[in-house]
Order: C-alpha cells, then sequence, then structure tokens
C-alpha cells in the first residue's frame, strides 16, 4: 500500500512510504510492479480507500496470519468478512483461494492418491472445495489481476 494525499486543490499525489514518503507517480508504480490496464480500471490497484476499504486492506495481515499459522477455516472466515466490504480486494480474493487449496491438501490429498480411495462424500467435498479454490482466483482474474502482479520484472 501507498498514501494518496489530497491537498486543499483536490490535487492527489502518491506518497511512497517505504523512501521517506517522496512523491511517485502512478506510472513509476505501472513500470516496476506489473500491472494490468483491467486492473487499474476495475480499481484493483492505484486506487483511492475509503474508512472502509482501509480498514479491510489492513485486515488482510490477519488473513495471512492464519494461513501462516496453518488455519484455513480461520483466514476464509475473516476474508469473507473483509470481501463484503471491499470486493475488488484481490489480495484476500487470492488468500480466500489459498485457504481452500490448504483444506484440500490437508483433508485430501495429503490421505488419497486417487478418488476411486475416496468416498462418495469425500470426493464431493474434495471437489467442493476445488471449486472453491478456482472461482477466488478466477474472480481475481475477472479483475485483471494476474498472478506476477506486484513482482519486479
Amino acid at each position: 500500500m501507498f498514501v494518496i494525499y489530497t491537498d486543499d486543490q483536490g490535487r492527489a499525489f502518491n506518497l511512497e512510504t517505504t523512501s521517506g514518503a517522496g512523491f511517485t507517480r502512478a506510472a513509476y508504480y505501472r513500470e516496476q510492479l506489473p500491472m494490468t490496464d483491467q486492473a487499474v480500471e476495475n480499481g484493483v490497484y492505484l486506487r483511492k480507500l475509503n474508512h472502509t476499504q482501509t480498514i479491510a486492506a489492513l485486515a488482510s495481515d490477519v488473513v495471512s496470519h492464519y494461513l501462516k499459522s496453518n488455519q484455513p477455516e480461520q483466514a476464509i472466515a475473516v476474508a469473507d468478512v473483509i470481501l463484503k466490504r471491499d470486493p475488488s480486494n484481490v489480495v484476500v480474493m487470492v488468500q480466500r483461494g489459498s485457504a481452500f487449496a490448504l483444506i484440500l491438501q490437508r483433508d485430501i490429498l495429503s490421505k488419497y492418491t486417487k478418488a476411486s480411495q475416496m468416498t462418495a462424500e469425500q470426493l464431493a467435498y474434495a471437489e467442493g472445495l476445488s471449486r472453491q479454490n478456482g472461482a477466488a482466483f478466477e474472480r481475481a482474474e475477472a479483475l485483471g489481476w494476474r498472478q506476477s502482479d506486484g513482482q519486479k520484472q
């Protein structure tokens, strides 16, 4: 995240907090950190956040904590709250999808090597987890997010 400061004349300035809060043009971010035009147009990146969206963005650290602590159900619960308040928060969307993948790994893939080893109920459960994982990533991609976003070229 970075700060967008708006002066008394309504002009907005990007302040890069990791380098002394100097002014940084949006074009610089676009050059340094890959992001699609579609993602910028959809407000995924380089947007001003309102108060609720700011709190939601900060709360994404809680989702990260639950993922790192191998508590994917809690990560999903927090992600659901965040996404109700900021539906274009692709970081949380992707984290939510990753949480479903963790559950799939823990409950199914670590125990079964073939679908034929599972009961119909277990197979349906695995397919549901896989669908939720895929849907989260598809939703983020529909907004213009790409897996390479935010990675220096």
